[in-house]
Protein backbone atom coordinates (compact mmCIF):
# COMPACT_ATOMS: atom_id res chain seq x y z
CA UNK A 1 0.00 0.00 0.00
CA UNK A 2 1.07 3.17 -1.08
CA UNK A 3 2.33 5.62 1.88
CA UNK A 4 1.05 8.81 0.80
CA UNK A 5 1.22 12.13 2.87
CA UNK A 6 -1.38 12.59 5.29
CA UNK A 7 -3.81 15.90 5.91
CA UNK A 8 -1.62 16.51 9.18
CA UNK A 9 1.36 16.19 7.48
CA UNK A 10 0.35 18.47 4.03
CA UNK A 11 -0.77 21.11 7.00
CA UNK A 12 3.03 20.65 8.32
CA UNK A 13 4.53 20.61 5.53
CA UNK A 14 2.78 24.20 4.52
CA UNK A 15 3.52 25.60 7.95
CA UNK A 16 6.90 25.04 7.62
CA UNK A 17 7.23 27.38 4.41
CA UNK A 18 6.15 30.11 6.53
CA UNK A 19 8.36 30.16 8.84
CA UNK A 20 11.48 29.68 6.14
CA UNK A 21 12.51 30.90 2.98
CA UNK A 22 12.96 27.89 0.80
CA UNK A 23 12.58 29.65 -2.32
CA UNK A 24 16.40 30.71 -3.09
CA UNK A 25 17.21 28.23 -5.90
CA UNK A 26 20.88 28.74 -4.75
CA UNK A 27 20.33 27.14 -1.58
CA UNK A 28 20.53 23.12 -1.80
CA UNK A 29 18.44 21.65 1.60
CA UNK A 30 18.98 18.29 1.43
CA UNK A 31 16.19 16.75 3.93
CA UNK A 32 16.34 14.00 6.30
CA UNK A 33 13.05 13.73 7.38
CA UNK A 34 10.19 13.11 4.96
CA UNK A 35 8.24 16.19 6.00
CA UNK A 36 11.55 18.38 5.49
CA UNK A 37 11.65 20.71 2.49
CA UNK A 38 13.59 19.73 -0.71
CA UNK A 39 12.27 23.83 -2.38
CA UNK A 40 9.50 25.97 -2.80
CA UNK A 41 9.39 28.38 -5.85
CA UNK A 42 8.65 31.78 -5.65
CA UNK A 43 6.48 32.64 -7.96
CA UNK A 44 3.75 29.86 -7.91
CA UNK A 45 4.38 28.49 -4.48
CA UNK A 46 4.98 24.96 -5.24
CA UNK A 47 6.04 22.78 -2.86
CA UNK A 48 8.68 19.76 -2.83
CA UNK A 49 8.97 17.86 0.27
CA UNK A 50 11.06 14.98 0.81
CA UNK A 51 8.84 12.43 1.08
CA UNK A 52 9.36 8.63 0.80
CA UNK A 53 9.49 6.24 -2.27
CA UNK A 54 5.67 6.47 -2.79
CA UNK A 55 5.61 10.21 -2.96
CA UNK A 56 7.39 13.53 -2.90
CA UNK A 57 10.99 14.19 -4.02
CA UNK A 58 12.01 10.73 -2.74
CA UNK A 59 9.64 8.82 -4.54
CA UNK A 60 10.84 10.64 -7.88
CA UNK A 61 14.34 10.72 -7.26
CA UNK A 62 13.90 6.36 -7.30
CA UNK A 63 11.71 6.43 -10.00
CA UNK A 64 12.63 8.77 -12.48
CA UNK A 65 16.32 9.30 -12.50
CA UNK A 66 18.85 6.50 -13.32
CA UNK A 67 18.36 3.18 -12.93
CA UNK A 68 14.52 3.13 -10.95
CA UNK A 69 15.68 1.59 -7.77
CA UNK A 70 11.96 -0.13 -6.50
CA UNK A 71 9.95 -2.30 -7.71
CA UNK A 72 7.08 -0.99 -10.39
CA UNK A 73 5.08 -3.65 -11.47
CA UNK A 74 1.75 -3.21 -13.88
CA UNK A 75 -1.25 -5.42 -14.53
CA UNK A 76 -1.43 -7.10 -17.38
CA UNK A 77 -4.53 -8.88 -19.07
CA UNK A 78 -6.11 -8.65 -15.52
CA UNK A 79 -3.58 -11.74 -14.71
CA UNK A 80 -0.95 -10.67 -11.55
CA UNK A 81 1.44 -7.85 -11.36
CA UNK A 82 3.91 -10.12 -14.05
CA UNK A 83 5.09 -6.69 -16.26
CA UNK A 84 8.18 -4.49 -14.62
CA UNK A 85 6.99 -0.74 -15.34
CA UNK A 86 9.47 1.00 -17.57
CA UNK A 87 9.01 4.81 -16.28
CA UNK A 88 10.46 7.59 -18.34
CA UNK A 89 13.85 9.47 -17.10
CA UNK A 90 15.16 12.94 -16.61
CA UNK A 91 18.16 12.85 -18.85
CA UNK A 92 19.35 16.36 -18.29
CA UNK A 93 18.16 17.67 -15.09
CA UNK A 94 19.55 17.83 -11.54
CA UNK A 95 17.38 16.48 -8.74
CA UNK A 96 17.22 19.61 -6.83
CA UNK A 97 16.00 21.23 -10.09
CA UNK A 98 12.50 19.80 -9.91
CA UNK A 99 10.59 22.66 -8.39
CA UNK A 100 12.07 24.92 -11.31
CA UNK A 101 10.81 23.13 -14.07
CA UNK A 102 7.69 22.05 -12.50
CA UNK A 103 6.47 25.15 -11.63
CA UNK A 104 6.16 25.94 -15.33
CA UNK A 105 2.89 23.99 -15.95
CA UNK A 106 1.94 24.57 -12.19
CA UNK A 107 -0.79 27.04 -13.53
CA UNK A 108 -4.54 26.84 -14.13
CA UNK A 109 -4.24 26.77 -17.40
CA UNK A 110 -2.49 23.68 -17.43
CA UNK A 111 -5.32 21.71 -15.35
CA UNK A 112 -6.16 18.88 -16.79
CA UNK A 113 -8.14 16.96 -13.95
CA UNK A 114 -8.17 15.81 -10.44
CA UNK A 115 -9.27 12.83 -8.58
CA UNK A 116 -10.08 12.20 -4.79
CA UNK A 117 -6.53 12.82 -4.16
CA UNK A 118 -4.55 14.78 -6.65
CA UNK A 119 -4.72 17.72 -9.43
CA UNK A 120 -3.13 16.82 -12.35
CA UNK A 121 -1.26 19.35 -14.65
CA UNK A 122 0.36 18.18 -17.76
CA UNK A 123 2.35 20.74 -20.52
CA UNK A 124 4.99 21.49 -22.38
CA UNK A 125 7.97 21.88 -20.27
CA UNK A 126 11.10 23.81 -21.43
CA UNK A 127 14.38 21.99 -19.80
CA UNK A 128 16.84 23.69 -21.29
CA UNK A 129 18.87 24.10 -24.63
CA UNK A 130 18.83 19.91 -25.78
CA UNK A 131 15.32 19.48 -23.81
CA UNK A 132 12.92 22.04 -25.00
CA UNK A 133 9.38 21.79 -25.19
CA UNK A 134 9.02 18.23 -23.26
CA UNK A 135 5.67 17.05 -22.37
CA UNK A 136 5.33 16.58 -18.69
CA UNK A 137 3.08 15.74 -15.74
CA UNK A 138 3.05 17.22 -12.75
CA UNK A 139 0.82 15.71 -10.00
CA UNK A 140 0.05 17.77 -6.74
CA UNK A 141 -1.94 16.79 -3.40
CA UNK A 142 -5.51 18.52 -4.11
CA UNK A 143 -6.13 22.25 -3.64
CA UNK A 144 -2.42 22.13 -2.43
CA UNK A 145 0.75 23.40 -3.52
CA UNK A 146 2.38 20.18 -2.64
CA UNK A 147 4.23 18.01 -5.27
CA UNK A 148 3.09 14.30 -5.29
CA UNK A 149 4.79 13.69 -8.66
CA UNK A 150 6.48 14.92 -11.41
CA UNK A 151 7.60 12.87 -14.51
CA UNK A 152 8.34 13.92 -18.47
CA UNK A 153 4.70 12.02 -20.42
CA UNK A 154 6.38 12.18 -23.77
CA UNK A 155 7.81 8.87 -24.67
CA UNK A 156 10.55 8.32 -27.31
CA UNK A 157 14.00 8.86 -26.27
CA UNK A 158 13.21 9.73 -22.10
CA UNK A 159 11.51 5.92 -21.76
CA UNK A 160 14.18 3.97 -19.19
CA UNK A 161 16.24 2.37 -21.76
CA UNK A 162 16.09 -1.11 -19.11
CA UNK A 163 13.72 -3.24 -21.88
CA UNK A 164 13.48 -6.61 -20.11
CA UNK A 165 10.18 -7.08 -18.34
CA UNK A 166 9.98 -9.57 -16.32
CA UNK A 167 12.71 -8.99 -13.51
CA UNK A 168 13.79 -6.14 -11.64
CA UNK A 169 18.03 -5.72 -11.12
CA UNK A 170 18.73 -4.27 -7.36
CA UNK A 171 21.22 -1.90 -6.28
CA UNK A 172 24.69 -3.62 -6.33
CA UNK A 173 27.36 -3.89 -3.67
CA UNK A 174 31.08 -4.51 -4.16
CA UNK A 175 34.09 -6.03 -2.35
CA UNK A 176 38.38 -6.03 -2.86
CA UNK A 177 40.70 -8.63 -2.02
CA UNK A 178 43.81 -6.38 -1.42
CA UNK A 179 45.84 -9.29 -1.02
CA UNK A 180 44.63 -11.07 -5.00
CA UNK A 181 43.87 -7.91 -6.57
CA UNK A 182 40.19 -9.06 -7.23
CA UNK A 183 37.19 -6.65 -7.19
CA UNK A 184 33.70 -8.28 -7.26
CA UNK A 185 30.29 -6.63 -7.77
CA UNK A 186 27.34 -8.50 -7.44
CA UNK A 187 23.70 -7.60 -7.17
CA UNK A 188 20.11 -9.59 -7.46
CA UNK A 189 17.48 -10.14 -9.95
CA UNK A 190 13.54 -9.94 -7.97
CA UNK A 191 10.74 -11.19 -9.65
CA UNK A 192 7.31 -9.43 -9.60
CA UNK A 193 6.45 -11.33 -6.12
CA UNK A 194 10.09 -9.53 -4.83
CA UNK A 195 11.55 -12.66 -4.31
CA UNK A 196 14.85 -12.81 -5.46
CA UNK A 197 14.96 -15.29 -8.45
CA UNK A 198 19.31 -14.91 -9.30
CA UNK A 199 22.43 -13.12 -8.28
CA UNK A 200 24.34 -11.81 -11.45
CA UNK A 201 28.18 -11.23 -10.36
CA UNK A 202 31.07 -10.07 -11.75
CA UNK A 203 34.53 -10.77 -10.51
CA UNK A 204 38.18 -9.27 -11.85
CA UNK A 205 41.47 -10.67 -11.16
CA UNK A 206 43.63 -7.54 -11.87
CA UNK A 207 46.54 -10.04 -10.74
CA UNK A 208 46.20 -12.73 -13.27
CA UNK A 209 44.76 -10.41 -15.86
CA UNK A 210 41.21 -12.05 -15.59
CA UNK A 211 37.57 -11.49 -15.73
CA UNK A 212 34.43 -13.55 -15.69
CA UNK A 213 30.76 -12.85 -15.37
CA UNK A 214 28.55 -15.81 -13.89
CA UNK A 215 25.06 -16.09 -12.32
CA UNK A 216 24.30 -18.03 -9.02
CA UNK A 217 20.93 -20.05 -9.15
CA UNK A 218 19.94 -21.92 -6.19
CA UNK A 219 23.70 -21.99 -4.82
CA UNK A 220 24.65 -23.19 -8.05
CA UNK A 221 27.07 -21.16 -10.16
CA UNK A 222 26.68 -20.59 -14.00
CA UNK A 223 29.65 -18.62 -15.73
CA UNK A 224 28.21 -16.87 -19.01
CA UNK A 225 31.61 -14.66 -20.17
CA UNK A 226 35.04 -14.45 -19.42
CA UNK A 227 37.66 -13.10 -20.72
CA UNK A 228 41.39 -11.21 -21.07
CA UNK A 229 41.26 -8.56 -18.56
CA UNK A 230 43.07 -5.61 -21.10
CA UNK A 231 42.78 -2.75 -18.06
CA UNK A 232 43.43 -2.50 -14.43
CA UNK A 233 40.11 -2.42 -12.47
CA UNK A 234 41.30 -2.42 -9.32
CA UNK A 235 40.01 0.24 -6.75
CA UNK A 236 38.48 0.68 -3.53
CA UNK A 237 34.72 -0.73 -3.14
CA UNK A 238 33.36 2.85 -1.77
CA UNK A 239 34.48 4.01 -5.62
CA UNK A 240 32.63 1.35 -7.59
CA UNK A 241 29.56 1.03 -4.70
CA UNK A 242 27.17 1.96 -7.07
CA UNK A 243 27.73 0.53 -11.10
CA UNK A 244 24.64 0.67 -12.39
CA UNK A 245 26.62 0.81 -15.87
CA UNK A 246 28.02 -2.37 -15.18
CA UNK A 247 25.04 -4.68 -16.45
CA UNK A 248 25.15 -3.62 -19.94
CA UNK A 249 21.80 -4.95 -21.89
CA UNK A 250 24.04 -7.64 -23.94
CA UNK A 251 25.43 -9.26 -20.78
CA UNK A 252 21.90 -8.84 -19.29
CA UNK A 253 20.12 -10.58 -21.83
CA UNK A 254 22.81 -13.42 -21.47
CA UNK A 255 21.86 -13.65 -17.81
CA UNK A 256 18.36 -13.92 -17.97
CA UNK A 257 18.05 -16.05 -21.03
CA UNK A 258 20.53 -18.45 -19.00
CA UNK A 259 18.15 -18.65 -15.93
CA UNK A 260 15.15 -19.50 -17.74
CA UNK A 261 17.10 -21.77 -19.20
CA UNK A 262 18.04 -23.38 -16.49
CA UNK A 263 14.46 -23.13 -14.47
CA UNK A 264 13.36 -24.44 -17.58
CA UNK A 265 15.08 -27.95 -17.40
CA UNK A 266 14.61 -28.46 -13.58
Amino acid sequence: MEELFTDIQLIEIARRCTEFDYTNRNELHLGFHPLDIIGQDKDTGLILAKGNLDTGYEHILSRHFGRPMKFYWKREDQSELTKLDNPTIFKNILPFELVKYGSQIFKSEYLKGSNENFDIYEGFVNYGVNDTNIKSRLITYKNQQIIHTFYISQLGEYKNKNKQKKYFRGSFSSSTDYMKCINKYSCFYYNSKKEKVFEYIEVYDNYNKKSNIKIVVDGSDFEIYNSTLLEQRFAPPFELTRKDMLVNDQFEKIAIDEYEKIKSST
